[in-house]
């Protein structure tokens, strides 16, 4: 059995269906019992709900009797918050989260020594960044004698894609917001870059992003020069958070409610689609990798959680705290989401 925390949301039921559809028995959690009892009930038999919230372990440890593995979909991912880290190692069960916070990932090394002591495994980041970007990277980086001059990694969102509030105000916290990155500062949500993606979506400009990419890649590729690369189908959208990012970080909660609500009427434009792209720059030549979606790119995002969770309901995978692409192997993930109708184009 797995336990979802987060279930009831647009990530955690995206991650519940695929389990599902592995055949596995899933249990959805979170603070409204209410919703998901409602959410399992739309899931059918083989999905039972909870109430736990991921800030007490007490409750996340009576959820977790007799499951194998905690899928946490339930963000921020604050550094400070890993009670339902230890709620694992005390149950005995392995953790697998979405988490794209970078501070999130440095915080979970501090537990890989334990998780690997009591034969667990910790699997972190199994969504676009860090898990298909660095998936991407590896599979890149085959049979390189150097490391690359330069890295960027690129996530582009399609307009259909629906936009909780809590996805608005991480997005928000990054404006303007200083982002230290290997060969120095950068600013959250400035500097244009035009990034090529494949069809139907084409050439981008898109906006300095905050990620873990900018401690994963200098380690797993030895690279110095590394940058993060975000933006959305409208172009307007893009303009106006290049337009804040210039006033400094100073927007908050106010500022994400007024965009939250201005953006629900354009939700019927565009696409639902949606692609990661990483990039290596060598002297010489420049290597290109994407995966990517015409329909679904949240599906795309989550799925490295699903596989990871199916992977270690079926066998052992590596011990201690791992990335997705560490856990299932960098082509393996890649072939998962191919297998899930997803493009991959290296």
């Amino acid at each position: 059995m797995i336990v979802i925390f987060g279930g009831y949301g647009v990530f955690g039921s995206l991650v519940a269906r695929g389990l599902l559809e592995g055949g596995l028995e899933v249990t959805l959690a979170g603070r409204s019992e209410s919703l998901a009892r409602r959410a399992a009930r739309a899931l059918g038999r083989r999905a039972q709900a909870a109430a736990a919230d991921v800030t007490d372990a007490a409750s996340c440890h009576g959820v977790l009797k007799g499951a194998k593995v905690a899928v946490n979909c339930s963000g921020p991912f604050r550094a400070e918050d890993t009670q339902l880290l230890e709620a694992c190692l005390s149950s005995g069960v392995h953790y697998v989260d979405i988490a794209d916070s970078r501070a999130w990932g440095r915080r979970v090394y501090d537990f890989s020594g334990r998780f690997a002591e009591r034969s667990l495994t910790l699997a972190w980041g199994c969504s676009s960044f860090p898990g298909i970007s660095g998936a991407l990277a590896c599979v890149l980086a085959e049979g390189a004698a150097e490391p690359p001059d330069r890295v960027r990694c690129s996530l582009f969102i399609g307009n259909r894609n629906p936009k909780g509030y809590a996805a608005i105000r991480s997005a928000v916290s990054m404006i303007g917001a200083p982002i230290e990155a290997p060969q120095g500062r950068l600013t959250g949500f400035a500097g244009f870059e035009r990034v090529e993606l494949p069809l139907p979506f084409g050439p981008r400009r898109l906006l300095n992003a905050e990620a873990p990419d900018y401690d994963v890649m200098p380690r797993l590729l030895g690279a110095g020069h590394v940058t993060v690369k975000a933006g959305f189908e409208l172009a307007v959208s893009n303009l106006l958070f290049r337009c804040m990012a210039a006033c400094g970080p100073v927007w908050g909660r106010v500022a994400a409610r007024l965009l939250w609500l201005a953006g629900k009427p354009l939700g019927f434009m565009g696409r639902s689609g949606g692609a990661i792209s990483v990039e290596l720059f060598y002297p010489d030549h420049v290597r290109r990798g994407c995966a990517y979606g015409e329909q679904g790119a949240q599906k795309l995002a989550a799925w490295p959680a699903v596989l990871a969770a199916r992977a270690l309901c079926g066998g052992p995978l590596k011990r201690g705290c791992v990335t997705a692409f560490e856990a299932l192997g960098a082509r393996e993930l890649l072939k998962g989401l191919q297998q899930a109708g997803f493009e991959v184009r290296l």
